[in-house]
């Protein structure tokens, strides 16, 4: 949330910040994590230092001290494959990454890029908006190179099925319904999707689900280009955590 209108200065956002965690402790009888930080995705990474029930400031004098030794996947936003690339750049933490040109990460990774060293760089303008719960969880694969064996493919969902069932545990959620696209060459996309009867977290129905809905593409012979697997009709689990950032 922002607290900048209603706090003058820092001092009084870290107050407001104790009072909402006691407030939703006292009403609710939620743990709460909060991070309070000049932005937004600092205030995000700091919330996730001290769980389950931590409070943890960064100054703005702080801001570099705070950044330059986090692991790159701790930016929200940073998944498998784009740590993976930065690693194989010889880029481990934040702080190797603020050294990086925009220039060039921009090449590497289009318009992103630009966003990606603002916030390694402690820059931010992207206004804080107040949000519901999450939709959908969703994870995509894109080939180099357009594929026609199904194995390959199979092994793709595999990968896909385990990122996207880490991400609803880390938040925290149940799902429903799971969906998968396939594009094939040519641009030609396609959606399938299979809804459970109850709420579950379970990565068995997943792979179940994905291999069921994959099934009526197994003999097409065009070749795919892009997969991806996607859980939706979420809720939060019993005992779930709130972060606030």
């Amino acid at each position: 949330m922002d607290v900048s209108i209603r706090c003058k200065s820092f001092d009084e956002a870290l107050e407001h910040a104790g009072r909402v965690k006691a407030g939703l402790k006292t009403a609710e009888g939620l743990t709460v994590s909060v991070g309070v930080a000049p932005n937004k995705s600092i205030a995000k990474m700091a919330s996730d230092m001290n769980k389950p029930d931590g409070l943890t400031a960064v100054r703005p004098e702080q801001v570099r001290t705070f950044l330059d030794p986090l692991p790159v996947n701790k930016i929200s936003g940073v998944g498998k494959k784009t740590t993976e690339y930065l690693q194989e750049h010889g880029i481990q933490t934040i702080g190797q990454l603020s050294q990086i040109p925009a220039k060039k990460l921009t090449d590497w990774f289009g318009k992103g890029g630009v966003w990606l060293w603002g916030i390694a760089n402690g820059i931010e303008e992207t206004p804080v908006e107040e949000r519901g719960l999450r939709k959908s969880i969703s994870v995509e694969q894109t080939f180099e190179r357009d594929v026609q064996n199904k194995q390959v493919v199979l092994e793709a969902l595999e990968s896909l099925v385990k990122e996207v069932h880490e991400r609803l545990l880390a938040e925290r959620l149940l799902f429903r319904t799971v969906s998968i696209k396939v594009r094939f060459e040519g641009f030609q996309t396609f959606t399938r999707d299979k809804t459970h009867t109850g709420y579950v977290d379970d990565q068995d129905v997943v792979r179940e689900y994905v291999h069921h809905l994959f099934r009526e593409f197994e003999k097409d012979r065009r070749r795919i280009r892009l997969v991806g697997v996607k859980l939706s009709d979420l809720k939060p689990a019993e005992g779930k955590q709130i972060r606030l950032g």
